[in-house]
C-alpha cells in the first residue's frame, strides 16, 4: 500500500505549573511513547524561547508532551 500522507513532524507541548506555556516543532520524535503517556518532567539547562514571546527561564521546573502533526495529502 503506498502512503497517502506526508510525515510533518512532531510538536512538544510544553507546560508550567500545570498551565500551557508554548510549543515547539521538531522533526524527529525523541521519546517512545506519544501523548500523555510521553509526559517527560524536567528542568531547564537553559531559556527556552516560544513565538508567541513567552520563556521558560533556566532553572525552572517543567513538563513535555509530544504530539505528532497532521500529514498533508500528498
Amino acid at each position: 500500500m503506498r502512503q497517502v500522507f506526508e510525515d510533518l513532524g512532531f510538536f512538544i507541548e510544553y507546560h508550567v505549573n500545570n498551565k500551557y506555556v508554548g510549543s515547539i516543532t521538531v522533526i524527529e520524535n525523541d521519546r517512545d511513547c506519544i501523548g500523555y503517556y510521553s509526559r517527560k518532567h524536567s528542568v531547564a539547562d537553559e531559556d527556552i524561547k516560544f513565538t508567541n514571546n513567552k520563556v521558560i527561564k533556566k532553572g525552572t521546573q517543567y513538563h513535555s508532551y509530544i504530539y505528532p502533526l497532521c500529514g498533508r495529502k500528498i
